[in-house]
């Protein structure tokens, strides 16, 4: 009996110390975990990081930070982070309309312009108003260049203007659908648009490259080529542009359905039937196609537009011509076909007619959708929102006029496809 009892009493001991020790091993690692981990929002962000918006994001802000910030005043990232905790949400003022739109329709409050693509700004969050009584208050004031004030008024409106506040030029169209900026140099300081030397990147598409492969298989899973059944579309509305030229020659050797008002233009008859923008209809006839024209109205640095953003959307190789060289900072790599890159009308048809039977090479235009996501805009506001609270030059830009220069910046590829059209008429 005795013995029974002190074997019970060394076991209680013995479940009395693995306990303790098991106690003293969790009170261990909560400490550590509060002291290293918890106090810190850049870590909290970081186990986020995974994401690849997340990770987007974070990408177009570093950028943003190598362009804009002050090399005398340079800190982390994770520092700047730390001492917006503490700081009033910065205020960004939307100025003008927005093609008559105020608010502009688009990006309507705060919440919205704190958001992309479903996920949360990370790092910082501003407060966006359109109330120009909060002018004085403002960190940052959007200018849309379509409806740019004349020099007169923004001369009146920068004598009340605070000492550290951001003017910003916000431009989507480009010089040549914009007024022009002479009279602008010194006023403003950063630049949203979409070219891709712009402060901040703000284009008519972006892409991001996919970390989790059973995701990308899955986009790249959505085509479906059985269901092309048409060949060549061209959706087109503004008339008497050089890229009729073009077209005119293309259809000397291959069929295109024309929607549109400009198929006249071109010596050719309207598709029937009516493809109205964006309505469904028209995007359901559009993926019956297997490639569509997109032929930018202005050959401008870097202008890629819905044309071509709209076709990958839709499942359709878009075949482009414009002023920008489609690198992958702009472009999809594997997306699209470059008129530039034939050297006549007819090169391009035979080769748009070999894809068209031979599938197994159609569908290589459909791989990077195993390696990248299509989406409707970059993350701008969240970028802007970071350069608001960051150490940041404070010089206005000075050549405003010649940066947007349509004299300078746009027909800058216009020599080379009359080149391709010349060999194209020698030819014949």
């Amino acid at each position: 009996m005795l013995q029974h009892e002190l074997e019970m009493a060394s076991l209680k001991t013995s479940l009395n110390v693995r306990r303790f020790s098991v106690f003293v091993f969790i009170v261990f690692v909560t400490i550590l975990w509060i002291l290293k981990g918890f106090p810190n929002p850049f870590k909290r962000y970081t186990l986020r990081s995974t994401t690849d918006r997340f990770l987007a994001i974070e990408r177009e802000i570093k950028r943003m930070k190598r362009k804009l910030e002050d090399k005398s005043r340079i800190m982390e990232l994770e520092n700047y982070t730390k001492l917006a905790q503490y700081a009033t949400p910065k205020v960004v003022l939307g100025y003008t309309t927005f093609f008559g739109q105020k608010p502009w329709k688009w990006l309507p409050n705060s919440d919205v312009f704190n958001h992309w693509e479903g996920i949360k700004c990370p790092y910082f969050q501003c407060r966006l108003t359109y109330d120009n009584k909060e002018y004085t208050k403002a960190d940052a004031v959007l200018f849309h260049a379509f409806e740019m004030p004349g020099t007169f008024a923004l001369s009146n409106l920068a004598k009340y203007r605070p000492k550290n506040q951001k003017w910003i030029y916000f431009a989507l169209e480009n010089p040549d659908n914009n007024p022009r900026a002479v009279g602008l140099d010194n006023y403003f300081h950063w630049k949203i648009n979409y070219r891709r030397d712009s402060d901040v990147f703000a284009p008519y598409g972006y892409y991001y490259p996919f970390s989790n492969k059973a995701e990308g298989e899955q986009y790249h899973s959505e085509i479906n080529t059985g269901q092309k059944d048409k060949f060549v579309l061209w959706t087109v509305s503004h008339c008497d542009l050089p890229r009729e030229d073009y077209v005119r020659k293309l259809l000397k050797y291959i069929k295109i359905d024309i929607y549109g008002a400009c198929a006249g233009n071109v010596g050719s008859k309207p598709a029937p039937g009516k493809c109205i923008y964006n309505a469904k209809e028209c995007d359901v006839l559009k993926k019956r196609y297997k490639f569509q024209l997109a032929l930018e109205n202005s050959n401008c640095v870097d202008y890629i537009t819905e044309k071509y953003w709209k076709a990958i959307d839709l499942g359709i190789v878009p075949v482009v011509l414009g002023g920008s060289g489609y690198g992958k900072e702009i472009a999809i790599p594997g997306s699209f076909i470059d008129v530039m890159q034939f050297k006549t009308v007819k090169d391009l048809a035979d080769y748009l007619t070999y894809l068209d039977k031979n599938d197994a090479e159609y569908r290589q235009y459909f791989e990077w959708r195993k390696t990248y996501r299509a989406v409707g805009s970059a993350p701008w506001s969240c970028t802007l929102c970071a350069a608001l609270n960051i150490h940041t030059k404070t010089k206005a830009i000075p050549n405003l006029a010649e940066y947007w220069s349509s004299k300078k910046q746009c027909g800058v590829r216009d020599s080379k496809i009359r080149e391709i059209l010349a060999r194209e008429s020698r030819r014949i």
